[in-house]
Order: structure tokens, then sequence, then C-alpha cells
């Protein structure tokens, strides 16, 4: 699955055909009521751009690299935010 495809799916305009379970915060996006989407927009921003998102890394990376660079957590925080385990 391409970075776009799965920002997508987190943002709740496309729902995974099979095996996948979006979650945001440990929120299930599919099946959330509106009212839920609308909380975890809140969270989430995302910014439709040609080369907004960096074709040499693979989705964790992109993800992480804004956790990295402004928010000046360390690896294991990042990690946490960008893989939950659980």
């Amino acid at each position: 699955m391409g970075k776009s495809v799965a920002l997508r799916m987190l943002m709740g305009f496309l729902k995974p055909d099979r095996g996948l379970h979006p979650r945001v915060e440990g929120q299930e996006i599919i099946g959330s009521a509106e009212e839920g989407l609308r909380a975890i927009h809140k969270r989430i921003t995302m910014v439709f751009q040609n080369g907004a998102l960096f074709d040499s890394l693979r989705c964790a990376r992109t993800v992480a690299f804004p956790l990295a660079e402004h928010a000046g957590l360390n690896e294991d925080q990042i990690q946490e935010k960008v893989c939950p385990v659980g």
C-alpha cells in the first residue's frame, strides 16, 4: 500500500478491502460514527500537494519525519506514535 492510500484510510476517506484495521490513537476508523471521525480529523492534518510526501522514504518514516524535526521527540517516542503496539 502506498503512503497516500494509507493516509486516506486514516482519514476515513477510503475503506480497506481486507486485512487492515486503521486506528488513530487506538480508535478504530472504520465504523466510527461521524462525531468520532470529526474528533479524529481534529488530530490529523492532511495536505493535498504535489511533493508533500517523500518518495524515497517508507510510510512510517514519512510520518515520523515531522515528529523528529519539529516535535523534539526521541526515537522511542516517535516509534510509539507511528507504530503503537496493541
